[in-house]
């Protein structure tokens, strides 16, 4: 037990704050409030053990209500978007921010034609023209032949099952004879 005047005040002033913290946070201040008398007897403990455990269960009571209320105000605000704003709520569904314009205004070109100096071209009919010409050229149809393709590319584009049955039928070429 201590008897430090000085250490039993010291604590006396911490366990006041203390119970200031729960005067407006819980209907029973009774239940929570730490006695200062007889401070540190072997009673006072056995007291202060409860009344720090009805506080640890009442701050948890109080943390999930917290949560809850939190849980249920997203969800909340989730509905009103799926109602009211189908393109917000496409949009986080599929993880896209449609909300940013992509503006393209300057652009590098070759100087000429199979010279790699590059220049930045920056006029709106030309960038536009070299933007057209650069989506064009990427987005190409393409003619690749199987036989020059990678083993693993093969494998890959190698038509399967029936499907590889009812597409050798197409692949023959017709005649006039056939028809």
């Amino acid at each position: 037990m201590l008897t430090n005047k000085d250490a039993k005040s010291r604590w006396i002033i911490k366990i006041a704050k203390y119970n200031q913290d729960y005067i407006t946070s819980t209907d029973d201040n009774n239940k929570c409030n730490i006695d200062t008398h007889d401070i540190f007897s072997e009673e006072w403990f056995d007291t202060l053990k409860t009344k720090v455990n009805y506080r640890l269960r009442a701050d948890y009571k109080k943390y999930k209500s917290a949560e809850t209320k939190s849980i249920k105000d997203k969800i909340d605000k989730r509905v009103e978007i799926t109602r009211e704003d189908q393109t917000t709520w496409l949009s986080n569904l599929l993880d896209r921010n449609t909300h940013t314009n992509i503006i393209i205004d300057k652009v590098l070109v070759n100087e000429e034609p199979g010279i790699s100096t590059k220049r930045l071209a920056t006029e709106l009919g030309e960038v536009k023209k070299a933007v057209d010409n650069n989506f064009a050229r990427m987005f190409r149809k393409r003619n690749t032949p199987l036989e020059i393709m990678t083993p693993l590319w093969q494998q890959i584009y190698e038509p399967a099952g029936k499907f590889k049955e009812a597409m050798e039928s197409t692949i023959e070429k017709i005649t006039k004879q056939d028809s």
